[in-house]
């Protein structure tokens, strides 16, 4: 039995160490509270609420429209987008692509769907010749039904750019037209006629991209198609002798005048004779609206005209960049929807179509989007004509023989009628 005295050594031993824990959890405390740690004090310590994720947009740009080059387009359409991305929450990711065959954004699009899918954006553009190609393999989606009826309505003629069997896959954006483009001093006026008659009484000379390595050049194209021909609407171009034996003709009585030559052969765009033009040399060209707004530039008072037709009814060829859908994902899907849709308002087509230098698509806008000078009435009597541009897989080996048969009659090699013959004979084999 313990002693009275050891007893209270153990009592006063068990006050001492106790009297020791409570300083030592006082300093504990007194340093947390320091510091800012929570303490035993304080209550249980709150989760932190995660801030939410915003969704990403991720677009590609062909270096057509969004060219480096050009830091006031790159200004324009991303100060558009980060406007929308500042109101909507959303993170975008731009990307540049090119517009080159080899390795630009139609290669990587196939080539990403087939092996790395999560690599694809949710939104990117494309030419008419693309967007065929792209829907067909898959990689894009319908638009029909998605869009605005006031954005829809407002294009007119220009939706069909987009249309395959009537369904849109694609929302034209900014679009180019072809027409004839004339010398101030040429003689030429703005009350012309230009039906092969009326051209030829004029004897001036016409220059355009006769070359084409795979298909029809688009002034055969179009003269073609007024004549008779016509697309079906697949896109597949029929073959109607009369027009072409009509188209030919023109071109054997053009070249026996002296007004078309083989030397057309030597373009395949009109860059490629822009600077005879604007040099006086060449006195009347097809150009496309593009080169047609920068010529303006150096020669103000240069006149415009449709190009030559059996008729002189008007027509062109449509072709641009449009918005096309590639996610599946439906949260995305509407995300791509209302960045598309604030892109065509018409502030910001306005200003885009300032900037590109091209023709916006929404046809109420072209009187504060053309530049000083251009003639509205006349391009919008152009897009009423338009024709869609013929894809390299539509136009076949019809195509390549009626580009063939244009080639040996314009260097003189044979006549129309021979020229036509041999087509025809190809053609009813092929049957």
């Amino acid at each position: 039995m313990l002693t009275m005295d050891r007893q209270r050594w153990r009592i006063g031993r068990h006050i001492r160490l106790g009297l020791m824990v409570m300083a030592l959890l006082g300093l504990v405390v007194v340093a947390n509270a320091q510091d800012g740690t929570p303490t035993l004090e304080d209550g249980p310590t709150a989760t932190p609420t995660p801030e939410p994720i915003p969704p990403t947009l991720t677009i590609w740009w062909p270096d057509g429209l969004y060219s480096p080059d050009n830091p006031d387009v790159i200004n324009v359409l991303q100060a558009q987008t980060d406007a929308f991305a500042a109101s909507s929450g959303v993170n975008i990711e731009t990307r540049i692509k090119s517009s080159a065959e080899v390795g630009g954004l139609m290669a990587t699009l196939r080539s990403a769907d087939a092996v790395a899918p999560a690599a694809l954006p949710q939104v990117t553009l494309l030419n008419r010749q693309d967007l065929v190609t792209a829907q067909r393999l898959g990689i894009i989606y319908s638009l029909e039904g998605r869009l605005s009826s006031g954005i829809i309505g407002s294009m007119e003629n220009m939706l069909q750019l987009g249309q395959i069997g009537e369904e849109l896959y694609g929302l034209p954006y900014m679009v180019q037209l072809e027409h004839v483009v004339y010398q101030p001093d040429s003689g030429l006026t703005e009350d012309d006629s230009w039906d092969y008659e009326s051209w030829f009484g004029r004897d001036v000379p016409l220059v355009f991209p006769g070359r084409q390595t795979r298909g029809l050049n688009d002034v055969f194209y179009l003269q073609y198609l007024e004549s008779g021909g016509s697309l079906l609407s697949d896109g597949t171009l029929t073959f109607n002798p009369a027009s072409l034996t009509q188209t030919l003709s023109f071109y054997e009585q053009a070249s026996d005048a002296g007004l078309i030559d083989g030397f057309v052969l030597n373009y395949t765009n009109p860059v490629d004779y822009l600077p005879n033009f604007l040099s006086g040399e060449i006195q009347s060209a097809v150009f496309d609206s593009k080169d047609y707004f920068r010529i303006l530039e150096q020669i103000p008072d240069v006149g415009v005209a449709p190009i030559p037709t059996s008729t002189g009814d008007m027509v062109t060829l449509l072709d641009g960049w449009m918005w096309v859908l590639v996610t599946a994902d439906a949260e995305q899907r509407q995300i791509v929807i209302d960045y598309v849709t604030e892109m065509m308002s018409a502030e910001n087509q306005v200003q885009a179509a300032q900037a590109l230098g091209m023709v916006p698509t929404r046809r109420t806008l072209l009187g504060q989007a053309l530049p000083d000078g251009v003639d509205v009435t006349f391009y919008r009597a152009l897009i009423e004509n338009a024709q869609l541009p013929l894809s390299d897989n539509e136009g076949g080996t019809l195509a390549r023989a009626l580009q063939e048969a244009f080639a040996s009659v314009v260097t003189l090699e044979q006549s129309a009628d021979a020229a036509a013959e041999e087509v025809i004979e190809e053609e009813t084999r092929s049957d």
